[in-house]
């Protein structure tokens, strides 16, 4: 406890140098450019970054309902072009196999939250976890 406190005490809320190494490190171990790395505390960073860096025919597929603060970060994505929304299943968890469904070839980012928001509802851990992993190598998902 003594030395949780002791470097925090040295901390403030907003990182510097650390988030850049972080980004580089994580970059490193996926192979990654670190470009393709997007680490924030705030989904708009995640909007704004997409907006930003995405092609004007790709698609993001996330589950919904949503963090709205990504749509509205992305002002000028047409909505019927870029987002691909997938319902919760009946147990009101995130809808993996769905989601894998609505992933074509225009889809340059696939989003979901586990603990779900506002459900708070956790899909399976492992399923989750292989999900993420099998995007993960999916080039076509990179910017």
């Amino acid at each position: 406890m003594q030395a949780i406190q002791q470097v925090l005490a040295g901390r403030s809320r907003y990182t510097g140098a650390e988030l850049a190494e972080l980004t580089n490190d994580i970059a490193a171990r996926r192979n990654a450019s670190p470009e393709h790395i997007v680490l924030g505390e705030i989904l708009d960073v995640l909007g704004l970054y997409l907006s930003a860096r995405g092609s004007p025919d790709g698609e993001f597929v996330y589950s919904e309902p949503g963090w709205a603060i990504l749509r509205r970060c992305m002002p000028s994505r047409p909505p019927a072009a870029w987002w691909v929304g997938v319902p919760l299943n009946e147990r009101l968890k995130n809808d993996l196999p769905a989601i894998s469904g609505k992933v074509g070839e225009r889809a340059r980012a696939v989003y979901f939250v586990n603990t779900h928001n506002p459900s708070g509802t956790v899909s399976e851990p492992a399923q989750s976890i292989d999900f993420v992993r099998a995007y993960a190598r999916d080039r076509r998902l990179s910017w």
